[in-house]
């Protein structure tokens, strides 16, 4: 099996916020971004109140876009990417919370990188089940080699049902990760 993964990798943001601040408020920001990294949760959402990084704010941006991955293959370096992205609505816009008070972000400039990469994940095992009276195909299983997803060894299985030809994907996370939590 292929496994295909589109990567955003964020290189660097650039916010901006109202021209206007007062210095105070300005270098109580400027505090706030020298010491954040971009995947530090720096922007909070005046709509939920959650908290998130640029890099996560990047990667919604990217995959709500829809089609910036369609002309990026596996064969290539990756796609250069600058997103400016405008926060004009007065109920939902991201702000950064400062010693002197939140400060709305009004654009925020995204520069990245868009890549799929692929991996070949190996099949170990394909398995049937029967009815033992009729000897008539109940289902299949393909398994497939335990591989890295989402941070834990996870070991994919597609499942095929004789009767209605219905596929169900199946995962079992690795024993060793459930014991480390």
């Amino acid at each position: 099996m292929i496994w295909i993964n589109q990567v955003s990798n964020l290189a660097s943001a650039t916010i901006i916020v109202d021209e206007t601040q007062p210095n105070d408020i300005k270098r109580a920001l400027e505090s706030v971004l020298a010491n954040a990294s971009l995947d530090a949760p720096i922007l909070r959402s005046s709509k939920t109140g959650e908290r998130v990084s640029l890099v996560n704010a990047f990667v919604y941006v990217v995959n709500t876009a829809g089609s910036l991955f369609q002309d990026v293959t596996a064969a290539s370096p990756g796609k250069p990417v600058q997103l400016n992205v405008e926060y004009d609505k007065d109920d939902d816009h991201f702000v950064i919370d400062t010693d002197a008070r939140p400060v709305r972000v009004r654009y925020i400039v995204f520069i990245g990188l868009l890549q799929i990469k692929t991996t070949t994940i190996p099949l170990i095992e394909v398995t049937g089940y029967r009815n033992v009276q009729t000897n008539t195909s109940i289902s299949e299983v393909a398994s497939f080699a335990p591989m890295d997803l989402l941070g834990s060894k996870t070991s994919l299985q597609l499942h095929r049902i004789a009767e209605t030809g219905e596929i169900f994907l199946g995962a079992n996370i690795a024993e060793d990760n459930l014991n480390e939590s």
